[in-house]
């Protein structure tokens, strides 16, 4: 199976062009799934304007960014809305970024949500309505990643081609409340039937959805492989050069989804081996104390997007250590694809539904086949599996993502005048 699955044909040739509202998660140095394909886009010649719309930003997050109790994507974004005084943020001459306001966070109230929604539409519409442009030749299309959204935006445009890149199961977020679990999984079953394109991230939503409608679109994540040039032939990072080897790197979040029980048993039966965690840390007080017992165990924090090669770069081993149930077969984990571009090794506990790198990523299901599995890769790592590793990450980029995307687009314009 491969990411051309019921691949559109292109039948465009009129040279029009769309306009896109990109419904999407918050616009930071992450750079997710719907940044990359967003960016990508907007530099698109099939895409006239984009603009990227964030989960909204509530009075409740600001009073806590200036008591400084604000987590740090809310602060970061509000940073940088005071900073420019204005709800619209332009990265590029063909990207904006919007960022809705609202009264309230999610709550567990059906109504009081709804009513949040509805406020959300209604800022969403302005605060678009002023980027896009009004001549009547440029179509619509709305882009929707997440399901937690009014069935009013949906309606709000008269020419609309609707777009739902299904990327994960929402509604089995236990950390969200029921109420917004319940509206997650009514409009994404909505959007699955009603939407003119429907995409999926991984084999077990393409089967699923498929249930529902024919013609859905497979297009897993990617990587940018060229974010590995600036660090080839250069030194590891300062805060990684003293770190003893062999390393064992994960990058991402580093919250109570990740497994520290296999980390304290990797600290205690190999303290020779170190474990480099890079990403944005939010644990509790508990797993810090037990960290803080492991001196083999590095927290390094967040770094910015462009410098996560050089750690990798200068690591021995990629892990993925999730608890059993945090990476179900419905989600599919694009830093598995990240990894792989850095021709190390990978260790996971799950591959989720990244079934097109098995043959890539060695999986353990317990802490003594996870540690037998990075000793193996320790020792018998070769050049030519790195080539393979990277060879794989040169064809699955987010540049041959957007192709399959732009395939699908262009058929969409071409039958909307009648080709």
């Amino acid at each position: 199976m491969t990411e051309h699955k019921r691949a559109c044909d292109v039948s465009c040739g009129s040279g029009s062009k769309v306009a896109i509202v990109y419904l999407g998660d918050q616009w930071d140095d992450t750079w997710r799934r719907r940044q990359q394909i967003a960016f990508r886009l907007a530099d698109s010649p099939l895409v006239e304007k984009l603009v990227y719309v964030e989960r909204p930003l509530t009075v409740t997050s600001l009073l806590k960014h200036v008591a400084g109790k604000a987590d740090g994507n809310a602060s970061g974004r509000w940073r940088r809305l005071l900073r420019l005084r204005s709800p619209l943020y332009r990265i590029s001459p063909k990207l904006t970024v919007v960022t809705p306001l609202t009264a309230t966070p999610a709550t567990n109230y059906d109504r009081l949500n709804d009513a949040t929604l509805v406020t959300e539409y209604w800022c969403t519409s302005l605060l678009a309505k002023g980027v896009l442009p009004r001549r009547d030749e440029f179509g619509t299309l709305l882009w929707v990643s997440i399901p937690y959204i009014s069935e009013r935006i949906v309606h709000r445009y008269r020419r609309p081609w609707l777009w739902y890149d299904c990327t994960e199961d929402f509604s089995a977020f236990l950390h969200l409340p029921p109420a917004v679990r319940r509206t997650c999984r009514r409009t994404d079953e909505a959007l699955t039937r009603k939407a003119d394109v429907v995409s999926v991230v991984s084999h077990a939503q393409f089967l699923d959805k498929s249930r529902l409608r024919g013609d859905v679109h497979w297009i897993p994540n990617a990587v940018d492989p060229s974010v590995f040039a600036s660090s080839r032939g250069k030194g590891p990072p300062k805060d990684l050069e003293p770190i003893p080897r062999p390393r064992l790197v994960y990058v991402g979040a580093v919250n109570e989804y990740l497994d520290w029980g296999l980390v304290e048993e990797i600290a205690y039966t190999q303290p020779e081996w170190s474990i480099v965690l890079v990403g944005p840390v939010t644990l509790s007080s508990r797993t810090r104390r037990l960290l803080d017992k492991l001196p083999s165990v590095h927290l390094l924090g967040l770094r910015p997007y462009e410098g996560l090669p050089a750690y990798m770069t200068h690591c021995d081993v990629c892990i993925q250590f999730y608890v059993a149930d945090r990476l179900p077969s419905y989600e599919s984990s694009q830093k598995i694809y990240l990894y792989l571009a850095s021709g190390k090794p990978v260790v996971t506990y799950s591959l989720g539904s990244n079934v097109e790198v098995s043959h890539l990523v060695a999986t353990a299901a317990s802490p003594s086949e996870f540690i037998a599995q990075v000793r193996t890769s320790l020792q018998r790592d070769t050049s030519s599996e790195r080539k393979r590793r990277t060879d794989f990450a040169l064809r699955n980029s987010w540049d041959v993502r957007l192709r399959t995307i732009e395939e699908c687009l262009s058929n969409a314009i071409g039958r909307s005048h009648g080709a």
